[in-house]
């Protein structure tokens, strides 16, 4: 527990313990199993990086599994307009990348303090290399809110045409809102492969452009 209470109070408070990313820097090539522990009231406040997350990126073979991550608060500002949010990670990085995220549960509010950050999450914010991102059983509550392009509940946006995303027995169960294109799994995609199985849409969905139960912009 990191920090105590809702997310509400966590936002409303200035005495909060910030989070400091894993692998910011560098992506996490790691394997991080929770063991079905929880990580409660962790702040990512996002400051001149450009990404926040628990772990900024996820590259070759990474993997991250049987965790429950609550009452977690993702916000900015930041002086830069292409940003990426992600609950768990902002981005899947590497032409190589192998990344499976499985069995976890996200329970956050993931929201921009007045600027246009562009790709955001509830549980990972974009993939945007030729790698291979896998999310199984993946569950997103709580409210993804973005003022720039794009908003998903599971995955902010997938944006390579070499890339190759595999979505099995997820949901969503979030609020999504964006300024351009909105999901329940995915805001913004464009890959080579895109693979969902068994995954659905519980929350609400809104955008002024595209909008989805499932997908925004495809």
């Amino acid at each position: 527990v990191f920090n105590k209470g809702t997310m509400e109070d966590i936002l409303s408070s200035d005495d909060n313990k910030t989070w400091v990313m894993v692998s910011s820097a560098y992506p996490f090539l790691g394997s991080f199993d929770g063991q079905g522990h929880t990580i409660s009231g962790a702040y990512l406040k996002l400051g001149s990086s450009g990404v926040q997350g628990l772990f900024g990126s996820l590259g070759k073979n990474a993997e991250i599994k049987n965790l429950n991550v609550i009452n977690t608060v993702v916000s900015g500002p930041t002086e830069k307009d292409k940003n990426t949010l992600g609950t768990l990670a902002s981005k899947i990085s590497g032409d190589d990348a192998n990344v499976t995220i499985s069995n976890v549960t996200v329970h956050s509010t993931v929201k921009e303090a007045g600027y246009k950050t562009t790709w955001v999450g509830g549980i990972v914010g974009i993939i945007s290399d030729a790698g291979t991102l896998t999310m199984k059983n993946c569950n997103f509550y709580g409210s993804v809110t973005t003022s720039g392009r794009s908003a998903g509940g599971i995955l902010g946006a997938a944006l390579n045409t070499k890339a190759t995303v595999n979505i099995l027995n997820c949901e969503n169960h979030g609020a999504i809102t964006a300024n351009c294109d909105a999901g329940g799994l995915i805001g913004t995609s464009a890959v080579k492969i895109l693979n969902v199985e068994s995954s659905e849409n519980l929350g609400t969905v809104k955008a002024p452009t595209c909008q989805g139960d499932l997908f925004g912009y495809q």
